[in-house]
C-alpha cells in the first residue's frame, strides 16, 4: 500500500521496524511523512547500529544537508567491520565489503551535502557495489549529471536502474526513478522508453493519496501528449 502511494493513518503501528525504515525516507521525500518523524526513526537505527538499514538514510540526510548525521553514520560503518551484530546474515567477508562500500558512499554524500557536487559525482561514479548494484548511488549520479547538463550520460545511468522493474515488486523509489527517466527520455526524443516509464508511473500511483497523485497525473498527461494509452 505504501509503495503505491497510499498511507493509512494507523498503518505505521502494524509494520515492522525494518519495513518502516525502508519506506519512510522515500515517503518523507515525497512529502507524505513529516521530516521530524523520518529523522526520529533513522536516529534509532543509527543508535542500535543496524548497518544495513542505515544505508537507507544516506539520501535523506544528504537532501537535508545533515552532515552531522552523515558523519555519525560513517563513523559507525568505519567501526563496523569487527561488529557481529547489526549485519543480519552477512559473514565476515561480506561485512567488510559492504562496510567499505558504505564508508566510501557516505564520503560522496557528505561532499554533496556540503555543496561540492563535482567531488560527490566523482565518488559516486567510482563506487563498485558488492553485488554489482548501487541503485541509490547510481540514481544520485544520474541526477547530478542531469543537473550539470550531461543529458546523454545521465540517460545511460538511468537506463541501468531497474530496467525490468515492471516484472518485479514495487517500491516508491522505483516510481520516482521511472518518472525522472521518462521526463529525460521524452526530452531526448526517446519516445518508446518515455512511454514505457510514464505508463509505469501512471499505473503505480493512479490511486495514490495526495501529494503523490500529482505524479500519476503528470504521467497521464505526458502519455496523452505523446499519443499513448496508459493501459497498453
Amino acid at each position: 500500500m505504501w509503495a503505491r502511494g497510499r498511507v493509512a493513518p494507523d498503518l505505521e503501528d502494524s509494520l515492522s521496524i525494518a519495513v518502516r525504515v525502508s519506506l519512510l525516507p522515500e515517503l518523507g521525500e515525497l512529502g507524505v511523512v513529516p521530516a521530524s518523524h523520518v529523522d526520529e526513526v533513522l536516529d534509532s537505527i543509527v543508535d542500535v547500529g543496524d548497518y544495513i538499514m542505515m544505508y537507507l538514510g544516506l539520501r535523506w540526510w544528504t537532501e537535508h544537508g545533515d552532515t552531522d548525521r552523515l558523519r555519525r553514520a560513517r563513523r559507525r560503518w568505519q567501526a563496523s567491520r569487527s561488529a557481529e551484530q547489526g549485519w543480519g546474515g552477512f559473514d565476515h567477508e561480506q561485512r567488510g565489503a559492504y562496510a567499505e562500500y558504505m564508508d566510501s558512499a557516505t564520503a560522496g554524500y557528505i561532499a554533496l551535502a556540503e555543496g561540492d557536487s563535482a567531488a560527490a559525482l566523482r565518488v559516486l561514479e567510482s563506487l563498485s557495489y558488492p553485488n554489482d548494484e548501487s541503485p541509490f548511488e547510481r540514481w544520485k549520479a544520474a541526477e547530478l549529471l542531469l543537473a550539470r547538463g550531461d543529458s546523454t550520460e545521465a540517460a545511460q545511468q538511468y537506463a541501468q536502474l531497474f530496467p525490468d522493474m515492471l516484472d518485479y515488486g514495487l517500491y516508491p523509489h522505483w516510481v520516482q526513478i521511472a518518472l525522472e527517466r521518462a521526463r529525460l527520455n521524452e526530452a531526448l526524443g526517446n519516445r518508446d522508453v518515455a512511454i514505457r516509464d510514464y505508463r509505469f508511473v501512471a499505473r503505480a500511483w493512479r490511486d495514490a493519496d495526495e501529494p503523490i497523485r500529482q505524479y500519476a497525473e503528470e504521467a497521464a498527461a505526458a502519455l496523452a501528449r505523446l499519443g499513448a494509452d496508459a493501459e497498453n
